[in-house]
C-alpha cells in the first residue's frame, strides 16, 4: 500500500489503486482483500479508461474485453479485425488502431449505462452480419424525389 492506498493489481491492470471500498483481512492462509461492490467498482473504473484523454494500453483494452463478457474472437468481428490482431493489441506488440478504440469506448459506454447512447452494439453485429459473406453486390440506384437505393 502506497500513502493507505490499495494497489489493486488483481483486476489485471497496473495503474488502479483504492482509496477505500475494501477491507484487508488476516486469515490462517494470508491476507484477504473483500471489495465493497466489485462489480460497479470494475464499471467505474472502465468508465474512468475510455473517458480519459490519451490512447488504452494492451492490458486496459483486455480489462474493457473482458468487463464486456467477449471473446477476442467476438471483439475483433465487431470491429472487424482477426483475432490475432486483437490479441497483439491486448500483449502490447502492436498499436490499437484508433478508430476501433473509439468504437470499443463507446460500446463500453454503452455498455455502463452511462450515456444514452443507441444500442451501438446490436447496430455493430447486425452490420457484421449483414457484411460477414464478403463478396461483391450490385448497388442499383434510383431517382423518387431524391436518390434511393433499391434491391437488384
Amino acid at each position: 500500500m502506497i500513502d493507505d492506498l490499495y494497489h489493486y493489481t488483481e483486476c489485471g491492470l497496473d495503474n488502479v489503486y483504492l482509496a477505500n471500498g475494501y477491507t484487508l483481512r488476516e486469515t490462517p492462509y494470508g491476507e484477504t482483500l473483500a471489495i465493497h461492490d466489485i462489480d460497479r467498482l470494475h464499471r467505474a473504473i472502465g468508465l474512468a479508461l475510455v473517458r480519459r484523454s490519451g490512447g488504452l494500453s494492451g492490458a486496459e483494452l483486455r480489462f474493457l474485453r473482458a468487463e464486456l463478457g467477449w471473446s477476442q474472437e467476438e471483439l475483433a468481428r465487431l470491429l472487424g479485425r482477426d483475432k490475432q490482431t486483437v490479441g497483439r493489441w491486448e500483449r502490447g506488440e502492436s498499436n490499437i488502431d484508433p478508430l476501433a478504440e473509439r468504437v470499443l469506448k463507446l460500446i463500453f459506454t454503452e455498455h455502463a449505462g452511462a450515456e444514452n447512447t443507441p444500442r451501438l452494439t446490436e447496430r455493430l453485429s447486425a452490420f457484421a452480419a449483414e457484411t460477414a459473406g464478403g463478396g461483391r453486390t450490385d448497388v442499383v440506384m434510383e431517382e423518387r424525389g431524391g436518390w434511393q437505393s433499391r434491391a437488384a
